[in-house]
């Protein structure tokens, strides 16, 4: 990239280029990530599996964001990767407290389990 105004209008561009509504039902999320100096953005999608990534690939959804790519001066195609998610961290548990309430704590060695923090 050639500096912050290159990186904003390539993402500015990439994200007009997205379908309004819909879009690839495999598609999850994509992100753009810039960097502090100027010289890179890294787009990054998620997808439901390979197989929804190919298939839209195939059905050429992904064809108006390689024109941009390769037309925006500046931008340097690097090609893509594919990564498979190792392992994740269960969800949260669910606060059970009534809406607009603290969340109750318990406090770690108080000699009383049932004590708690508001």
């Amino acid at each position: 990239m050639d500096g912050p105004d290159r990186q904003r209008f390539f993402t500015d561009a990439v994200s007009a280029a997205q379908p309004k509504e819909g879009g690839h039902p495999g598609a999850i999320s994509a992100h753009f990530l810039h960097s502090a100096d100027g010289s890179r953005v890294l787009l990054y999608t998620e997808w439901t599996g390979v197989e929804a990534h190919q298939e839209a690939a195939e059905a050429g959804d992904h064809d108006h964001g390689h024109e941009i790519f390769s037309s925006t001066p500046g931008v340097r195609l690097t090609h893509g990767r594919r990564y498979r998610l190792h392992r994740s961290r269960p969800l949260a548990p669910a606060v059970t407290e009534a809406p607009g309430a603290a969340p109750r704590l318990q406090r770690a060695g108080s000699g009383s389990s049932r004590q708690a923090l508001r």
